[in-house]
């Protein structure tokens, strides 16, 4: 009886060290069944109202997208603003040992609005970051999103305020835990338009709110 005890503990052992050396956390769901917009509001979201700038910004979020959202586990969040605006702007900061992506301008390099984030009324993003048990690449992620207005005929942006927000990957957890969201101050814009800047030379970007 002790030898079945002890065969059956160590194949518990070995099938639980085979789980946690394989396992990995989900990939985008390109099967998603809800976008950004239907998997906040139909998730029962927290709501915040934060003042920045000329602006105060609304934002609905859930901590932890569910599993028929495009990117699982992961934070996603909605943020608008009454203040005038026609674009977003946002700046990631991480700790990756990643250079490309410790401090980077978050766009699609392959659309016309880069380096803008969207030129939509409200902002929308759902991140994700592959990683394991053992290997987590990013252990904090965050993100300033900014309102703009964005003027190509006088070549001028000027920031209305913005949200900072993002998760972050702990030893100690299995599913990323998101940062709630804060207002974003005239330094925070000022620091991140040196990297804005790098993109639109041509362009002159207003250091005040």
């Amino acid at each position: 009886m002790r030898a079945f005890w002890v065969l059956l503990l160590t194949v518990c052992g070995i099938s639980a060290a085979f789980w946690a050396l394989t396992w990995k956390s989900p990939s985008i769901n390109w099967d998603y069944k809800k976008e950004i917009h239907r998997c906040i509001h139909e998730s029962n979201p927290d709501t915040l109202f934060l003042p920045s700038g000329s602006g105060l910004f609304e934002i609905h979020f859930v901590k932890q997208a569910g599993t028929d959202c495009v990117n699982p586990h992961f934070p996603s969040i909605q943020i608008k603003t009454t203040a005038p605006h026609n674009a977003w702007i946002q700046v990631v900061h991480t700790d990756t040992n990643d250079n490309d992506y410790k401090d980077f301008v978050d766009s699609i390099p392959d659309r016309d609005f880069f380096p803008l984030y969207s030129k939509e009324e409200d902002f929308y993003d759902a991140p994700i970051w592959l990683y394991t048990l053992f290997s987590k690449p990013v252990h904090n992620w965050k993100g300033h999103a900014y309102a703009i207005q964005f003027d190509p005929h006088s070549k001028t942006i000027t920031c209305i305020g913005g949200i900072s927000w993002g998760y972050t990957l702990s030893p100690l957890r299995l599913r990323p835990q998101m940062t709630l969201p804060q207002s974003l101050f005239l330094e925070d814009w000022k620091k991140d338009c040196n990297l804005v800047k790098v993109h639109l030379k041509d362009y002159i970007i207003k250091d005040t709110f």
